[in-house]
């Protein structure tokens, strides 16, 4: 899924340290931080990071112009280097941390933000009065695992040993979240996503067709402003259609596997 943001808030500085053995507890780790006892390397984005098995920390810092957000989200934008078409397990992912040792949030190929202030205005994070502030990703270099064949050997060892990753940081964004572009988005993959379920010969599909091409001639990403609501409302009339009377019902249950428990 797509984060909308708009990306305008500066990232100050980048830094990491790279743990090429066994992870250090985190508690331990950030106790060693705020004693000055962490000797953080500067970092360019995009930059190639991290060693098969190995845990990296990367140390950001940015700043917010709180004025010129009232009323929206800010967000971390984080991608380390995402292998998008493998899904969000199995590959690289991370843990954002205050800098008092408190999780703040994971962040994954399917769920790459950080929430900085809530659209209240409520910061999720320590803010200096000149809305400066400092978190702590925890990043780990999972090489791939899968074989040609199910239950293959493999040739990446069974701890780290120092062999550098593939994995190269893109992002490390810090945006504003705009909820109307999101809904919107939304809005097209609720209709794109019922037209893949329907049949060509059934009129609905194309009473959803049309809908769908008024609207995205009518959305001009460069007028985001005057252009939305008119694009969400042609679709509108499509989304509060209910389904015919002759169709089954359906009931959804929840269900999250383990690893979604551990956050």
């Amino acid at each position: 899924m797509c984060h909308m943001c708009t990306k305008h808030y500066r990232i100050v500085s980048y830094a990491l340290f790279a743990n090429e053995g066994e992870p250090e507890q985190s508690a331990d780790f950030l106790a060693r931080v705020r004693e000055n006892k962490v000797d953080f390397l500067d970092f360019m984005v995009p930059g190639a990071w991290g060693t098969i098995w190995g845990t990296t920390w990367f140390e950001v810092r940015g700043r917010i112009d709180r004025e010129s957000v009232k009323g929206r989200a800010v967000e971390l934008v984080v991608d380390l280097g995402w292998k998008r078409h493998r899904g969000p397990g199995f590959q690289a992912e991370g843990l954002c941390y205050r800098p008092d040792g408190s999780v703040i949030k994971a962040v994954n190929p399917d769920n790459c933000w950080i929430p900085l202030i809530d659209a209240n205005g409520v910061a999720n994070v320590e803010l200096d009065d000149a809305g400066r502030f400092t978190v702590y990703v925890e990043a780990a270099s999972n090489p791939p695992v899968e074989a040609d064949l199910p239950f293959a050997p493999m040739n990446l060892g069974e701890r780290a040993d120092g062999r550098p990753s593939d994995y190269v940081l893109t992002t490390m964004d810090v945006c504003a979240f705009n909820q109307n572009v999101f809904d919107y988005l939304m809005d097209l993959e609720t209709v794109t996503s019922l037209m893949r379920e329907l049949k060509d010969d059934d009129p609905r599909y194309w009473q959803l067709a049309k809908a769908l091409q008024r609207s995205l001639n009518t959305y001009d990403e460069r007028d985001i402003a005057g252009t939305l609501e008119p694009a969400k409302e042609k679709l509108a009339g499509v989304l509060s259609e209910p389904a015919y009377s002759s169709v089954i019902h359906h009931v959804a249950v929840g269900h999250a596997h383990i690893d979604s428990a551990w956050l």
